[in-house]
């Protein structure tokens, strides 16, 4: 079974394709809705903090520590800088936070080093493969932890994890806001193999015994 899912910030509509028919099912208006957790993180927990950089619309470049899940105050994501000064930086003016292995800070263009933002081929992780379009017009693509809550965080999350194309690079996970998201197509669910069943041994030769 194939699947195809796309929604926008308004609509949302999956549709299930096999065999050449498709079914759709009804579509569910999606509305703005206010963020449910606004929970202040500590600075002093810097221990579960990760390297991020965080990429704003007009392509000005932040570098700091995030936790594992993005938290908002108010709207803003706190990210804690190098020196352990915190910016607030507003959600709506981010495109993406890419978690990283390395700062890169010299590079002041393209730090995260995503390359490769669609898969060469089909995916092997398993995962849902969506296709990202933002609303600057640029396109991305990367696997969503496709679970039985996937569908109710596509109308109430303030955003996407997402892990891009190439987990060989310096970007190991991509968060995207909402508010950035254009539209979201689903290209194809990846599902772990299953594993081959094994050959059954040829069938040995009975020997009979006759009487003479």
């Amino acid at each position: 079974m194939g699947w195809a899912m796309s929604f926008e910030l308004r609509s949302f509509e999956l549709r299930v394709n096999s065999g050449g028919t498709s079914a759709s099912c009804c579509a569910m208006s999606l509305r703005r809705c206010g963020f449910r957790r606004c929970v202040r993180q500590s600075v002093g927990m810097a221990s579960g903090r990760k390297k991020v950089i965080i990429r704003r619309f007009n392509d000005e470049l932040h570098w700091g520590y995030l936790p594992q899940e993005v938290a908002l105050l108010h709207g803003y994501v706190e990210l804690i800088d190098p020196a352990a000064h915190v910016t607030p930086i507003l959600l709506t003016e981010i495109k993406w936070i890419a978690y990283v292995r390395d700062f890169n800070v010299a590079d002041r263009t393209v730090p995260e080093r995503l390359d490769r933002k669609k898969f060469a081929a089909r995916p092997r992780t398993e995962g849902l493969w969506v296709r990202m379009r933002l609303t600057d017009g640029e396109s991305l693509e990367g696997l969503l932890q496709f679970n039985m809550t996937l569908l109710d965080s596509l109308s109430d999350s303030m955003g996407f994890f997402m892990t891009p194309p190439d987990t060989r690079g310096n970007t190991q996970r991509l968060f995207v806001p909402r508010s950035a998201i254009e539209s979201i197509e689903a290209v194809g669910l990846i599902q772990p193999m299953a594993p081959k069943a094994p050959k059954a041994s040829p069938a040995q030769p009975t020997e009979r015994c006759t009487s003479r």
